[in-house]
């Protein structure tokens, strides 16, 4: 397990009022991908990897923040999910500033969180399997077979490092990693834009914890169209859409990684499960 983050022990320096220890995301987080980036801070979230067992096994997350830059009154922090499952999305909130989303800046902070098993937050480092030769003559479902198979094998042998926490990539304990980003930021409640699969993310939120969503999201842009938080968190735009909204990923690995091949965490804890 290995989290990307670089950052000084507990007592280096003193926490901000949040609990956590912000730092400048190019300062801590290897092969930061936005150069130049001045605004974007990072930290470590450290939660119960099963959260039925409080005590026990622990894990870290990436989170990543811009604070808001406009004068008043500041509204809910705002989350934004770019889709996966295994996308990277620390860099997230940067990225959100270049959308007809910048307008929400103004008044509330801008969140991001690599999902447990993805980007910089702790995971399973596995490597690339040989491969399947797939015959140049093969017709589209042997193709399909073998691009089957390999991910089969490659899924297997994944989770077999670490079962216990294959078993917990669920969009139920994203749900409740994201509640633990909230009560470390000190807010009573916590906004979400959800793009492709966050949006599972964002029902299951919704789902354990009702009472912590705001009635609805305001103040976007022409980039993209946001349904009220409370009547699922549905993205409604163009696929095109959504590709130019996807952060670039942090370093990627295979397996439980950001990038290609998104699917293949949850995969392995269906398969581990």
């Amino acid at each position: 397990m290995l989290s990307g983050l670089m950052l000084p022990s507990a007592s280096a320096a003193p926490k901000d009022i949040s609990g956590l220890d912000w730092r400048p995301c190019t300062t801590v987080a290897k092969d930061w991908p936005i150069p130049g980036d001045t605004r974007t801070e990072c930290a470590e979230l450290r939660v119960p990897l099963d959260y039925s067992k409080p005590q026990g096994r622990k894990i870290s997350l990436a989170v990543s923040r811009i604070k808001a830059d406009g004068p008043g009154r500041k509204a809910e922090p705002l989350l934004y999910g770019p889709g996966g499952p295994g996308v990277s999305n620390l860099a997230s909130p940067a990225r959100v500033l270049e959308t007809g989303l910048r307008p929400l800046a103004a008044n509330r902070d801008i969140l991001g969180i690599d999902d447990r098993g993805t980007g910089y937050s702790d995971r399973i480092d596995c490597d690339a399997g040989p491969g399947v030769d797939v015959p140049a003559t093969a017709g589209p479902r042997e193709r399909a077979k073998a691009a089957f198979d390999e991910y089969a094998e490659f899924n297997k042998r994944c989770a077999a490092k670490d079962p216990e926490f294959v078993r917990q990539l669920t969009p139920a304990n994203a749900a409740r990693d994201i509640d633990s980003f909230r009560q470390a930021l000190g807010a009573s409640k916590i906004d979400f834009y959800g793009v492709s699969f966050s949006t599972a993310v964002g029902m299951a939120y919704r789902s354990l914890f009702d009472d912590r969503v705001p009635p609805h999201v305001a103040g976007l842009g022409d980039a993209a169209r946001v349904r009220p938080f409370r009547d699922g968190w549905r993205h409604r735009g163009s696929w095109r859409r959504h590709r130019q909204l996807r952060p670039l990923a942090g370093p990627a690995r295979r397996g439980v990684s950001p990038g290609h091949g998104q699917g293949r965490h949850c995969e392995a804890a269906d398969r581990a499960a």
